[in-house]
């Protein structure tokens, strides 16, 4: 993974080579705390790009503490999850201490997860408006590690948003399936199969009965 960041390479590319070293340890998949058990293509993808965004946060605040930023802002999407959602916008300490704030010992820096998207951007608090600074400050006043922040109409787009996921995840697992039981008789990437499923057109209804005969022969 740190050849990967030094050579700028893809995530992808780093996942393979993770995937790769945990074959050559004799590791097949991981079960998570949940129970569920992940492939090791999978479980490698969500380690390169998990490790890889706790460097570029890493590097970017040993990056801002060297032309001598000492706060930072928390950025995260919009819509996401009720942990994250705590630290959004969140300005935090990251070299000293600044009355009104709390530093990184106290706030943490991204990822926060697995797969998380979290991000950090350097801020002047002399350039901010007194309702800005004051703003700021009181959301630090109000943060509190087990509150989620986020309103009834984020939570709704949330978890929209993780239900076309779930069902493209599912997609990507029936195309699996059916690659493998009927080899070229299948269509040749996953976005072909997800177009012909979800028009649920006569070429998709062939194939989905050709693949049930050849799971029953």
């Amino acid at each position: 993974m740190a050849a990967g960041l030094v050579q700028g390479d893809h995530n992808r590319v780093t996942a393979k080579r993770v995937a790769k070293a945990f074959a050559q340890g004799s590791l097949t998949s991981f079960i998570t705390r949940d129970g569920k058990r992940l492939p090791l293509d999978v479980y490698a993808r969500l380690v390169a790009r998990t490790k890889t965004r706790q460097a570029q946060v890493t590097g970017a605040e040993n990056r801002y503490k060297e032309v001598g930023v000492t706060t930072v802002r928390i950025f995260e999407n919009a819509v996401t999850c009720p942990v994250c959602a705590k630290y959004r916008n969140m300005i935090v300490v990251i070299s000293g201490t600044v009355p009104g704030f709390k530093t990184k010992d106290e706030i943490p820096l991204p990822p926060y997860h697995p797969n998380c998207h979290g991000t950090i951007r350097p801020v002047v608090l002399d350039f901010l408006t007194e309702a800005e600074l004051a703003e700021a400050k009181a959301l630090t006043t109000a943060f509190h590690p087990e509150k989620d922040t986020r309103t009834p109409v984020q939570r709704k787009a949330y978890a929209k948003e993780q239900e076309i996921r779930r069902k493209a995840r599912e997609e990507v697992k029936y195309y699996k399936r059916m690659k493998a039981v009927l080899g070229n008789g299948a269509p040749t990437t996953v976005g072909a199969f997800r177009r012909m499923k979800r028009s649920n057109s006569k070429g998709w209804q062939k194939l989905k009965g050709d693949y049930l005969r050849a799971i029953r022969e």
